[in-house]
């Protein structure tokens, strides 16, 4: 069981903690085979769709299962009286949120780089100590003091991530409690300046929980033996999942409080799951990150200037690249109707999103199984280019399980739309306009596979292809479609044309998906040959085992 995060991480090559273990290569060569067991090579071409399939769906329950809180809120907000306006009012003060989560988020993006140097050095020491070391006491108390500076590390980066997150985001909630009246400054009807008001300042509480919950994940996805504790984290999203129900029939149809009770399931539920993560790290022994530090040291000047050289180029491509769908809804609030424009745009993107994830799931394995193969191939290096030969296999299975996939959701989202839009909202003109919206809909859905399936073949392909995929989403969203986006709703007065401003809005960012598309297309044609990465992640690891030795 393999989350997300866990995932994601798939990028760094599995020979490299094998490069320093001992003075024989007889040792050193077991350590490759025992880093590459994890990759199971496929009998057939069935088998291996079996077994992406398998490790796919387990990526797919736990992202689903954290976003599940969110979708049960905004559904039982879409069928209380008067719904439309309800809902347009969540989906503004939540835009407004989540933009400044991703700031925050993006600041912590460094607390995973420092805990992962911190085992690296610690690996590298112990090895040095235990070639050096002449008797058995001795590399017992090495091996003590090695712990206790990992401990104490690990503490203390997670504290200072803390620390500096709090400080950054006084002024970041100072704009969120004021949300309704920015809108209304930029332009939005002064009907919501107060509801919008009165959801930010309560959004406030959740975002702190929100920074706990990040920092937990990251220290968690940051472990040499996450595998450990990934399932548990699993289940600890399965019960808020499954909290999350009863708990919104409660305040928002029970006790009738419509939008204000969507901002108390979401921090309700998200304390419940901090709760359970931090329970989950204690029983495991990892109590000693939330052990306080002496402020002095953790407020340390050249610390901070450490983190946040780190931390604020990752901020800044999180905030751009994960704020792309939020901006639609943002400019539907300036639309001629709001209340039927940002519903819309709300009920296709949660949509979008549950097709997002079965996405996600199938990329992040087909990616692990390419870039096993290849990392085989380094280990072995028989000179057959076997390995290769399946990591190409399972490349050419990936594009056919997206093919399939594209045809059953297409399938779905056509012939299912009124059963689909009846569970988000019992709305008559939202319903009308989102039907026209889901056509459009499929056609993004069927290149969003594709940027997912390039994605995994860039991460397969190790450095420096890793970061291809985020510069090219980025570029590809804000370079031609956004400002085209501003040009039609405000040069041309489309936002005063609800069909055509919404349809424009949601065409443009399909737009984007078949530039994004086919740039990576072209990169992989021309950059991308897996036998000459091979050849040189050969080189350079025969190169670091040689100076180990």
């Amino acid at each position: 069981w393999i989350s997300q995060r866990k995932i994601m991480s798939a990028r760094q090559p599995l020979l490299q903690t094998t490069t320093k273990t001992s003075d024989d290569g007889a040792t050193t060569m077991h350590t490759i085979s025992s880093a590459t067991d994890y990759q199971q090579i496929a009998r057939s071409q069935c088998h291996e769709i079996c077994i992406i399939l398998q490790r796919s769906l387990p990526i797919f329950l736990s992202v689903f299962c954290e976003w599940l809180p969110e979708l049960v809120a905004f559904i039982s907000v879409g069928h209380c009286l008067n719904s439309a306006y309800h809902l347009c009012i969540v989906a503004m003060a939540y835009t407004f949120y989540n933009f400044i989560l991703f700031l925050i988020w993006g600041l912590l993006s460094g607390l995973y780089t420092l805990i992962q140097n911190v085992y690296k050095q610690s690996y590298e020491h112990t090895v040095m100590t235990s070639s050096s070391s002449s008797g058995h006491d001795e590399s017992d108390t090495s091996q003590r003091s090695v712990r206790t500076a990992i401990e104490y590390y690990i503490s203390l980066y997670s504290q200072r991530a803390f620390m500096i997150t709090l400080l950054a985001s006084v002024p970041f909630m100072a704009l969120l409690s004021y949300g309704g009246t920015i809108l209304v400054y930029w332009g939005v009807s002064d009907v919501y300046e107060v509801p919008v008001n009165f959801v930010c300042m309560q959004l406030i509480v959740t975002l702190y929980i929100e920074v706990w919950r990040s920092i937990t994940q990251r220290i968690t996805e940051s472990l040499p033996d996450r595998n450990h504790i990934t399932l548990s984290l699993f289940y600890c999203n399965v019960c808020t999942a499954l909290l999350s129900l009863p708990v919104s029939w409660f305040f928002i149809f029970f006790l009738h409080l419509s939008y204000q009770g969507f901002v108390v399931v979401i921090t309700l539920c998200n304390a419940v799951n901090l709760l359970l993560m931090i329970t989950v790290l204690c029983c495991k022994r990892y109590a000693f990150v939330f052990k306080p530090l002496p402020l002095h040291r953790v407020l340390r000047w050249k610390g901070i200037k450490e983190y946040l050289a780190i931390s604020i180029p990752q901020m800044l491509v999180s905030l751009f690249e994960m704020s792309t769908s939020y901006l639609i809804v943002l400019l539907c609030a300036f639309m001629v109707n709001p209340n039927v424009a940002v519903c819309t745009a709300v009920i296709v993107i949660n949509i979008m999103r549950f097709i997002q994830f079965i996405f996600t799931g199938l990329s992040y394995a087909l990616s692990l199984r390419m870039d096993g193969y290849i990392y085989m191939e380094c280990a072995s290096k028989y000179g057959t280019n076997e390995m290769v030969l399946k990591a190409k296999q399972t490349r050419n299975i990936g594009y056919a399980m997206m093919l399939v996939l594209n045809a059953i959701i297409s399938c779905v989202l056509y012939f299912g739309k009124t059963q689909i839009l009846y569970i988000f909202i019992n709305n008559a003109r939202v319903t009308e306009l989102c039907m026209v919206v889901l056509d459009v809909l499929i056609v993004h859905s069927f290149f969003m596979a594709f940027e997912y399936l390039l994605s995994a073949i860039f991460r397969a392909s190790g450095e420096p292809f890793v970061t291809w995929p985020a510069r090219i989403i980025l570029y590809s969203y804000y370079i031609v479609p956004f400002p085209v986006m501003l040009i039609l709703l405000y040069y041309f007065d489309f936002k005063s044309m609800l069909y055509r401003g919404v349809i424009t809005l949601f065409a443009l960012f399909a737009v984007s998906k078949i530039i994004c598309v086919v740039v990576m297309q072209l990169l992989i044609w021309c950059n991308i040959h897996w036998n000459t990465i091979v050849d040189e992640k050969y080189k350079t690891f025969k190169t670091q085992l040689q100076d180990s030795i």
